[in-house]
C-alpha cells in the first residue's frame, strides 16, 4: 500500500493555515499554498466518493472526496479545486462517484474556488466510516 502527499515536492510553499489553529478552531483540514494549476495527486488507491461542483458545504467551491477506507481507514477531501480539472485520466471524462483512483494519479489542480482567500489546496482526512459521518482527523 502506498500513500503520497497530494502535491509534488517543490510545487507548494508550505501550509498557509493549519489544522484547528487558535485563530481558526473549526478549521477541519490544512491549507497548502500553491500556484493555481498545480497538479493535485491521489495520496492512495481508492474510489471517488463525492464530486462536488459548487455544492459548497464549507466554502470549498468545488471539491472531491476519495474513499480509501479499505486500504487506510481514511477518506481524503480536496477543496477549492476548479471543476474543469476533475478529469479521469482513464476515460477523459469528468470524475464520477465510484470511479477507481490510483495512488499518485492526478485528480485535479489547485484553485481558489469558493470562500478562498487565494490559491491553495484545502486538504482533510476522515476516519471510518469516512467523510460523511466519520471523525475529522489531523492530516499531518
Amino acid at each position: 500500500m502506498i500513500r503520497y502527499h497530494p502535491l509534488a515536492p517543490g510545487t507548494y510553499s508550505g501550509m498557509s493555515s493549519g489544522y484547528r489553529t487558535p485563530d481558526r478552531p473549526d478549521h477541519r483540514g490544512v491549507d497548502i499554498a500553491a500556484n493555481k494549476g498545480t497538479p493535485i495527486y491521489s495520496p492512495t488507491d481508492g474510489t471517488i466518493a463525492h464530486v462536488g461542483i459548487n455544492d459548497d458545504p464549507q466554502g470549498y467551491g468545488s471539491w472531491l472526496v476519495i474513499d480509501s477506507q479499505d486500504r487506510w481507514g481514511l477518506d481524503f477531501t480536496f477543496g477549492h479545486t476548479p471543476p474543469s480539472s476533475f478529469v479521469n485520466p482513464h476515460t477523459g471524462g469528468q470524475w464520477k462517484f465510484g470511479d477507481v483512483v490510483h495512488a499518485g494519479e492526478q485528480i485535479a489542480v489547485v484553485g481558489s474556488e469558493g470562500g478562498s482567500s487565494g490559491p491553495h489546496l484545502h486538504f482533510e482526512t476522515f476516519g471510518a466510516p469516512g467523510r460523511f459521518g466519520g471523525p475529522v482527523l489531523d492530516p499531518k
